[in-house]
């Protein structure tokens, strides 16, 4: 049969368990009766003197059990062994450990407290320049990614973490965020750089403000030497630029021609201080109505002058004064007129009734 306790297989008829001691359920042996079957021979079956042997056969068994068991829990003759004391170099190691654990667990407490994670900026900002050599230009950019997710990470967050805290209670981290944009960074120097010129990036920040996250900021300088700058270039605006002259002197026109094959100096406008009313011999100013500083940032072009002077020459003039006729030209002239004169009178003569030769009395 199985014990219905601990399920082990003991003796058909057991009472009890010969392993855990737990009582079964069996029959009781009864007396006999009128009911009992009976041999052959008239007397009453052996039956019940079997259960009895066998009762007793498991009752033993029981006790062996259950002495056993004394004998496991108490020691020998059933009784309950006292506790022998701790060996006294034993209880001290262990009070050193215990010791020892509680320490550790304080400094690492008061560390956590006191300790605040560095993050150093200078490593999130990157530092450049571009123009020209002697009109350079720096810029800095702060890569807001990186530094963010070096901040959370100081503060032990996740991204998805500091998305839910920021959902939930968002004035905590209130400091945090004015300390980012309160941040002060800038140039001792960025404009009209030059290459070997060595430029400092300042960085003020108030870390009062975010220590009761558990971080700080570092780095408050970058040293940077400017290098790589293209050399400016320096052309004649007035190479290809022509002045035309139209007209008679003293009303003479003039207009401005620019055939420059440089592609920065296809859209300068020239402009003339005096355009029209000009006579020979005066001189007029072609001027680039340009910002010089602008080419020079933009396209690295330095001009090696804006302005430049014009004579007029060459054109057909009014004359004004006889000074300006010489001898020999008025001389000619002056037959001209006489031959003019007498050929007139020469064929209305009978009409005017002018008798003798004219005489030339001049101008």
């Amino acid at each position: 049969m199985i014990c219905k306790n601990c399920n082990k297989e003991i003796a058909d008829g057991s009472r009890f368990c010969e392993f855990c001691g737990a009582p079964q359920d069996v029959a009781q042996p009864t007396s006999q009766t009128a009911d009992q079957p009976v041999n052959q021979t008239g007397v009453a079956s052996a039956q019940p003197q079997q259960n009895a042997n066998n009762f007793n056969q498991t009752q033993g068994q029981f006790n062996q059990a259950q002495g056993q068991f004394n004998q496991t829990q108490f020691g020998g003759g059933g009784q309950f062994q006292q506790r022998q004391p701790m060996d006294p170099k034993v209880k001290r190691v262990i009070i050193a450990i215990v010791a020892l654990i509680v320490a550790i667990g304080g400094f690492f407490y008061g560390y956590k407290k006191i300790h605040k994670e560095k993050i150093d900026i200078t490593k999130y900002i990157k530092i450049q320049c571009e123009g020209y050599d002697g009109n350079g230009r720096a810029t800095y950019d702060l890569d807001s990614d990186k530094f963010g997710k070096a901040i959370l990470k100081g503060m032990g967050k996740s991204e998805k973490d500091m998305d839910k805290l920021l959902s939930k209670d968002e004035d905590k981290y209130e400091d945090l965020e004015k300390c980012i944009k309160d941040m002060d960074i800038d140039f001792d120097k960025d404009e009209d750089l030059s290459n070997g010129d060595e430029i400092k990036l300042k960085i003020k920040y108030n870390n009062d403000l975010i220590s009761k996250y558990g971080i700080k900021f570092t780095g408050s300088e970058i040293k940077y030497k400017v290098k790589d700058l293209d050399e400016i270039k320096e052309i004649d605006p007035f190479e290809n630029v022509t002045v035309t002259f139209s007209g008679t002197s003293p009303n003479c026109s003039a207009t401005v021609k620019n055939d420059s094959k440089e592609d920065v100096l296809q859209y300068v406008y020239f402009k003339l201080d005096k355009s029209y009313g000009l006579q020979e011999g005066d001189e007029v100013t072609v001027s680039i109505d340009e910002n010089e500083d602008y080419y020079i940032k933009q396209y690295g072009v330095k001009f090696t002058s804006t302005s430049k002077k014009f004579k007029v020459e060459n054109v057909d003039k009014y004359v004004t004064s006889s000074d300006e006729i010489d001898a020999a030209f008025l001389g000619e002239m002056q037959k001209q007129v006489e031959d003019v004169i007498n050929s007139y009178f020469a064929k209305n003569s009978e009409y005017i009734g002018i008798n003798g030769a004219l005489n030339y009395e001049g101008y």
